[in-house]
């Protein structure tokens, strides 16, 4: 939390300040912070940063259960935490997915660049 808030504090020195002692300046950055960061694609990059704690920092594969719990969670389409994706990607990480239940353990790599994609 403390290296967070120093990073934030470089990033935007006071004008954070500033901007909370406008009438509503804390309600629209609130909103602001909703519009380009969706509770989904945060959710999506807090669950693939557990996969990095318990696996590794960068994993060549990660279990089958755990990748198309992902998949169907985040990137299937009309899922409930449904992020916005290109298909090639989306379509890359449902290949893995299909290749790896047989084998229980599914390539990491394109979901990083699911990941990378949407920052």
């Amino acid at each position: 939390q403390q290296e967070f808030n120093c990073m934030m504090a470089a990033c935007i020195g006071n004008q954070l300040g500033r901007l909370f002692q406008l009438g509503n300046g804390r309600q629209h950055f609130a909103r602001f912070l909703e519009s380009e960061f969706s509770g989904e694609l945060m959710s999506f990059i807090e669950a693939l940063n557990e996969v990095r704690v318990k696996c590794g920092r960068q994993p060549d594969a990660i279990e089958f259960t755990v990748a198309k719990s992902l998949f169907d969670s985040y990137l299937e389409i009309g899922s409930e935490n449904q992020i916005n994706l290109s298909e090639d990607i989306r379509e890359k990480c449902r290949s893995d997915v299909a290749n790896g239940a047989g084998a229980g353990l599914v390539a990491f790599h394109n979901f990083g660049r699911a990941e990378r994609e949407t920052r």
